[in-house]
């Protein structure tokens, strides 16, 4: 992958891009489109970074949605394995 600034980033994407979308170095490093040193950048954030804002809606809702599909699912199983034992009476 090409080491390029935003800069020469956006220029070669062709459109307007938000600075926070991509992650950059830490350090100054040579621009392959311009030149100069400057802080490249090394990918695109994922999707995760922009559900970081409400976490606070999301973890109280896992708490709560987690032992109900808990449970849910025992019952199913449950239910399965009386179901199994049925039918296998009847054979």
């Amino acid at each position: 992958m090409a080491e390029l600034c935003f800069d020469c980033l956006n220029e070669t994407m062709g459109g307007k891009e938000d600075r926070r979308k991509y992650v950059y170095s830490d350090y100054l490093d040579l621009c392959e489109g311009c030149g100069q040193y400057k802080k490249v950048v090394l990918c695109k954030r994922g999707f995760l970074y922009y559900i970081r804002k409400f976490r606070i809606i999301i973890y109280p809702l896992m708490l709560i949605c987690f032992p109900l599909i808990l449970i849910y699912s025992l019952c199913v199983r449950l239910y399965c394995v009386i179901k199994f034992k049925k039918y296998k009476k009847h054979k």
